[in-house]
């Protein structure tokens, strides 16, 4: 079982440094977001997975499923849920920057990613 780090501004870090710094959407080659995409990418919940426990079958399955599947630890799923959907449904330019740091002031965090 792939185990998470015990808070949600460690969550939060990690993801959020990941993403701004990939700066693009984590797609297989159709353009669907995954957690292990094209050129190494990865989406925001990608990123908690550490590359040495990765699996392609993780791809069939949403966050929650692997949680129930019992692939990944039940800690904070309804949040990084809400972290795939920054990654899933915003675009990069426009606004994910804005969309991390409204997450993070909703859930009171510290929002320092360089």
């Amino acid at each position: 079982m792939i185990t998470l780090p015990n808070t949600l501004q460690e969550i939060f870090d990690i993801v959020a440094k990941h993403l701004l710094n990939q700066g693009k959407k984590s797609v297989n080659h159709s353009g669907i977001c995954y957690y292990r995409g094209k050129n190494g990418a990865k989406c925001a919940a990608g990123a908690l997975i550490p590359d040495d426990q990765y699996d392609p079958k993780f791809e069939q399955s949403t966050w929650q499923e692997l949680v129930r599947k019992e692939w990944v630890e039940n800690k904070f799923a309804h949040q990084i849920q809400i972290l795939q959907t920054i990654h899933d449904d915003a675009d990069y330019e426009e606004s994910w920057k804005d969309d991390l740091e409204s997450f993070a002031k909703s859930h009171h965090l510290t929002f320092i990613v360089q």
